[in-house]
């Protein structure tokens, strides 16, 4: 186990190439005894620097194919589970502790929790067992049943077809109207009713009847409460920007360019949005300092040879000024 110091704690490009490091000096890969390291498809594991490194010293990365971690991933078939059980029954004791009464668990009680679920959590037992529960080793192609690709009700939706006329139709015909399934349902009641009264017997009666009744008023909890669905599928025609996935060998050397080419398409990318984000903070700083200037100009104080002339006063008040002028030249 390797700790890494990340603000944000999710895996980054930076992270995971310390992490291969840590397993390569661990694991020891050779030219006679390669390594292989299986996981998903992260972005963080689709990493140029990373394959490099992993290719350089004999390490085959195999990557799970999408969406079926929680079936393929040792971790969590047979590790994480007993792992979770072990941390809430530490939790449990710390916040039944009298000690800790009034106290609320902060992330520096996380490390004594960790400490005493995970040697009894990642224990070779359940690793091994995590590897055979999986059909990794041993292998085995057929370690689950036909029913576990049974798509979910929520992603179950029909793929977009020219004929979707007849896809309704047979829609329609899968699923009846209330309407008619009401109208069976009364009908299977009235003939069960005359059957019996034909036979006679009062008791059988009763049963056949109630049974009936209570199937004709049957309900499911998805009737009251439908599951959520996703919206339908896209033409092909439109065009999904997502590609699809699949299992591949990262290490190989025709995925090995494709991933790199990727990469520096998308580095293009990032520096093109960079350099535009760049010049738009530029012309914004520019326009803040040619408005502080116009600003600053309009505030500068004027000379006097540069100041508009004073506006010309009324000729009644030049001549009550005249007036007064006159009359304090008289009195002296």
């Amino acid at each position: 186990m390797v700790g890494h110091p990340k603000a944000t704690g999710w895996m980054t490009k930076e992270n995971f190439c310390d992490f291969m490091k840590h397993f390569v000096k661990h694991a020891k890969p050779s030219a006679e005894n390669p390594a292989l390291l299986i996981l998903d498809n992260h972005q963080s594991h689709v990493n140029i620097d990373v394959i490099n490194y992993a290719k350089e010293n004999h390490v085959t990365l195999l990557s799970f194919p999408p969406h079926c971690s929680h079936k393929l991933q040792p971790l969590d078939v047979s590790v994480y589970g007993p792992f979770k059980t072990y941390i809430n029954q530490k939790s449990d004791t710390w916040m039944r502790d009298p000690a800790n009464a009034g106290k609320s668990m902060t992330i520096h009680i996380i490390p004594s929790l960790v400490s005493y679920a995970f040697p009894k959590a990642f224990t070779p037992t359940n690793i091994t067992a995590a590897f055979r529960a999986t059909g990794i080793w041993p292998f085995d192609k057929n370690i689950f049943p036909p029913e576990a690709f049974i798509s979910a009700t929520t992603t179950d939706r029909p793929l977009p077809d020219v004929h979707s006329n007849v896809v309704e139709e047979e829609q329609a015909n899968c699923n009846p109207t209330p309407e008619s399934d009401q109208a069976a349902d009364d009908s299977h009641v009235t003939g069960t009713a005359e059957a019996v009264l034909e036979s006679g017997d009062t008791e059988i009666r009763s049963t056949v009847t109630t049974s009936a009744v209570r199937q004709s008023i049957s309900h499911t909890p998805e009737m009251v409460r439908p599951f959520g669905r996703r919206s339908p599928r896209k033409h092909p025609e439109e065009g999904a920007k997502r590609k699809k996935g699949k299992s591949e060998i990262f290490t190989d050397t025709p995925v090995k360019a494709r991933i790199e080419a990727e990469c520096r398409k998308k580095d293009k990318v990032s520096v093109r949005r960079i350099n535009a984000a760049h010049a738009h903070k530029n012309k914004a700083v520019r326009r803040i300092i040619n408005h502080s200037n116009v600003r600053c100009a309009l505030k500068r104080p004027r000379s006097p040879e540069s100041r508009p002339p004073l506006p010309r006063q009324p000729i009644w008040k030049q001549q009550a000024q005249a007036g007064k002028l006159l009359c304090t030249l008289s009195i002296k």
